[in-house]
């Protein structure tokens, strides 16, 4: 067992990666994302790489990063924010790194706010993100050369975690929606989401690996 003080308050799951051979642990804090290394008996906190700060003005802080081999993604506004939501990628092993896109900027809402990762599908190189309060989800590509790119948008609502499941070349996108709440919602109704207002929504997306 090992005890290290965190530099700043962390918020959501602590997600591990293994990358050329060391252990590392993501953390998201209120301000920044920042890992630290395992070496089987303690945790150093990683300078080389140091702390991604990419909050934009209005911006809140992120929810928990999904972790890859060679990227770390996750999204900001892990609380109600009125300024859009953005979505990185970030090198493991170079942090400064780093990919963005803006999924639902273009698109009508009052305040964008997801405390829910969002899902990484390696092999297809896509992210599937929710935005809640927007009431928007979107399947991102993701290229590490040039970025993301918006495949697709939809009109619902998921306070929860989202999920694909099946082959590589034919996932299915399992998110739950609120019904009854249209497409914007008061964040106060995520309590209330699994009691009143959610169902099992299954949307299918014909996927080729890497197109």
């Amino acid at each position: 067992m090992a005890e290290v003080p965190v530099k700043e308050a962390v918020f959501g799951r602590l997600i591990v990666g293994t990358h050329d051979g060391a252990d590392f642990v993501y953390m998201q804090g209120a301000e920044s994302l920042f890992r630290y290394r395992w070496d089987g008996e303690s945790l150093t906190f990683d300078d080389a790489w140091g702390s991604v700060s990419v909050l934009a003005d209005g911006q809140i802080a992120a929810a928990s990063p999904n972790v890859g081999t060679d990227w770390v993604f996750f999204q900001t506004n892990g609380a109600p924010s009125e300024v859009p939501m953005s979505v990185w990628a970030v090198s493991t092993h170079e942090s400064s790194v780093r990919h963005t896109i803006q999924p639902f900027a273009d698109l009508s809402f009052d305040k964008s706010f997801n405390f829910s990762m969002g899902t990484y599908d390696p092999v297809n190189s896509r992210v599937y993100i929710a935005d809640a309060c927007a009431g928007y989800l979107a399947g991102l590509s993701f290229d590490p050369n040039t970025g993301f790119d918006r495949l697709w948008q939809e009109d619902q609502t998921t306070f929860g975690y989202t999920m694909i499941v099946g082959p590589p070349e034919e996932r299915v996108f399992v998110a739950t929606n609120v019904i009854g709440a249209g497409s914007r919602v008061n964040p106060l109704l995520a309590r209330r989401e699994e009691v009143l207002f959610v169902m099992l929504t299954t949307v299918h997306f014909s996927l080729k690996p890497n197109a």
